[in-house]
């Protein structure tokens, strides 16, 4: 068996800058291995993947790496700003040392469609070596895919599909919490509907000695003088009467509520 095969992967081309969150979380480095391998390009010997690895948003990638066997080569950049150079010039240095020291690999796949790499593609044609490219059709460079021996198209993956739409529902949902908070979202005012009062189920007053009176009281009161400066054991007697005079009339209880109760002891004093 001859392993024989170098696959490069270019990730910040990839993923078209470290500022698209989206492209990040879309990226699947296991689809773009498996249509490497339907091309029948050879025996995988060397795969490693350019990128700032410290980046916290890159971690996403970080379980695919270890399962494909990716080595990761860690680009810091050469200052502030834009990183891609560096990753680029790394990049095609690995590629020209491999091709140079290591005979035995004769084909190489560079994961990216920068038009920077169809020098590298030339330089490797010197030295013998077939050159594959693989890409997205949206940021391929046509020079770059010309010099190529062959070229591999990326397709989106519906898992990646699928993330990508979670991803941006997400920050939709996001933005929206944000402009609510912020006074930008208006709301629509709900018109709160106000519960229509029960009907009471009390039966009409009636006026005894000059005060509406309820049926129960009313009776009782027609029934028993009224307590003129009673003592506190006139109350306690009367109310047991009251007590008593309730328990026995059950109808009376049933059109009195729980805060008119008392009124039959207060209409007798």
């Amino acid at each position: 068996m001859k392993f024989n095969t170098a696959i490069l992967y270019d990730i910040e081309n990839l993923i078209r800058g470290y500022g698209k969150k989206n492209t990040i979380l879309s990226l699947s480095l296991k689809d773009i291995y498996a249509q490497i391998k339907e091309k029948e390009a050879g025996q995988i010997a060397i795969q490693r993947a350019y990128a700032n690895w410290s980046d916290p948003r890159l971690s996403v990638l970080r379980n695919q790496i270890n399962e494909l066997g990716i080595e990761p080569i860690q680009m810091f950049g050469f200052g502030k700003g834009t990183q891609n150079n560096a990753c680029d010039i790394q990049l095609a240095i690995d590629a020209v040392d491999i091709a140079y020291s290591r005979s035995v690999v004769d084909t190489f796949v560079i994961v990216s469609g920068d038009g920077g790499f169809s020098f590298l593609a030339k330089k490797l044609h010197e030295y013998g070596k077939s050159v594959i490219g693989c890409a997205y059709p949206k940021s391929t460079n046509m020079v770059f895919k010309a010099v190529c021996d062959e070229f591999i198209w990326i397709e989106k993956s519906n898992s990646s599909t699928n993330k990508s739409d979670t991803s941006t529902k997400t920050e939709n949902k996001q933005k929206a919490i944000e402009k609510f908070i912020s006074g930008a979202v208006n709301q629509p005012e709900t018109e709160t509907k106000s519960k229509p009062r029960r009907k009471s189920k009390l039966k009409t007053k009636k006026i005894v000695n000059g005060k509406a009176l309820f049926p129960a009281v009313a009776k009782y009161a027609e029934e028993y003088s009224v307590l003129e400066n009673p003592t506190p054991r006139d109350v306690i007697h009367t109310a047991k009467e009251v007590i008593n005079y309730l328990t026995i009339n059950k109808n009376n209880i049933s059109s009195l509520t729980k805060k008119d109760s008392t009124s039959v002891a207060i209409a007798s004093f």
